[in-house]
């Protein structure tokens, strides 16, 4: 959906009709899709939920971060489903405040690596050890 118009959620919300979507990037938490700042740390969505804004980025910085949380939440709120390849995007998303129940790993077929819980932040280790 990146780049595309969220207008399908909408039209499905206004039909009552069931929809999925499925995340390969961070694009409902960041402008830039990658959750990566300009000092080459992770940014922590739910550490920063008014947006860091020190994105790591080759562009003006050109989004309102919380404006834009706000209108992606509320444009995908008819979503039933996520469908996510890892267990640590999911927990991302948890942690920015996405309900659990939304959500379903489906892997991609390759064998996922240990996510290290010393590189997370406590809020993503949480959800990362609760979906366990």
């Amino acid at each position: 959906m990146s780049g595309a118009s969220l207008a399908p959620f909408v039209a499905c919300a206004e039909e009552a009709t069931p929809a999925v979507a499925t995340l390969h990037d961070h694009w409902l938490l960041c402008p830039n899709n990658i959750l990566y700042r300009n000092d080459g740390q992770m940014c922590d969505p739910a550490a920063n939920p008014h947006g860091c804004g020190h994105c790591f980025r080759r562009y003006d910085y050109w989004a309102d971060v919380p404006g834009r949380r706000t209108l992606f939440s509320r444009l995908t709120s008819h979503v039933s489903l996520f469908i996510a390849p890892s267990q640590a995007l999911i927990a991302q998303h948890i942690a920015a405040g996405y309900s659990p129940a939304r959500f379903l790993r489906i892997p991609h077929g390759i064998q996922d690596r240990p996510v290290p819980a010393d590189g997370l932040s406590p809020a993503i280790a949480r959800a990362v050890e609760a979906a366990h």
